[in-house]
């Protein structure tokens, strides 16, 4: 098995058809056509067995606001590993080594949404129950801007030397 970092512009076809395939199958009721949900990532760590995509992770990079106070943020989007290979490790490896260039980066936090926490908090990141302020966007179409408190899914682990506060987060953007 390898992991390969690929830059978003930088997929080739049999990449984005893999990665489409595997997709579909992660997220039924979500996507369908395409290899993202709202945007597309600047990159992605993608898990592979003799070229054949097994798991992949879409990484956003961007600075949000925390309470007024810019931080540099890794945003995960879409982490999934092929159901004939969960649970053997891949996307942990994948998360530790986006937390490894975060760190190499001078990120200051890894930012996500999860309904399912377990592996998160295994590996460190921590719930969070900011107020949040983000683009709204649906098929292609910004729908407005969305403010609400993300408790139940929201998850940061710091990466540099700044403190997360429990202030309001203006995510100066969509929402991964």
């Amino acid at each position: 098995m390898e992991i390969v970092k690929k830059n978003e512009y930088e997929l080739n076809n049999l990449e984005k058809a893999g990665l489409q395939t595997l997709l579909k199958s992660a997220f039924p009721d979500c996507l369908s056509s395409r290899i993202y949900f709202k945007q597309l990532p600047h990159f992605r760590l993608i898990g592979s067995i003799e070229n054949t995509i097994i798991g992949q992770v879409g990484v956003d990079h961007r600075v949000i606001s925390l309470n007024g106070n810019s931080k540099s943020i890794f945003g995960i989007i879409d982490l999934c590993v092929d159901s004939a290979h969960k649970r053997k490790g891949l996307a942990e490896e994948m998360i530790l080594e986006i937390e490894s260039l975060a760190k190499e980066n001078k990120i200051d936090f890894i930012v996500l949404f999860a309904d399912d926490q377990r592996l998160y908090h295994r590996l460190g990141f921590q719930s969070v129950s900011n107020r949040c302020k983000w683009l709204g966007i649906d098929e292609h179409k910004t729908v407005g801007i969305i403010q609400d408190s993300l408790a139940d899914c929201m998850m940061i682990k710091k990466t540099g030397n700044s403190e997360w506060q429990n202030e309001d987060v203006d995510m100066l953007g969509y929402l991964f």
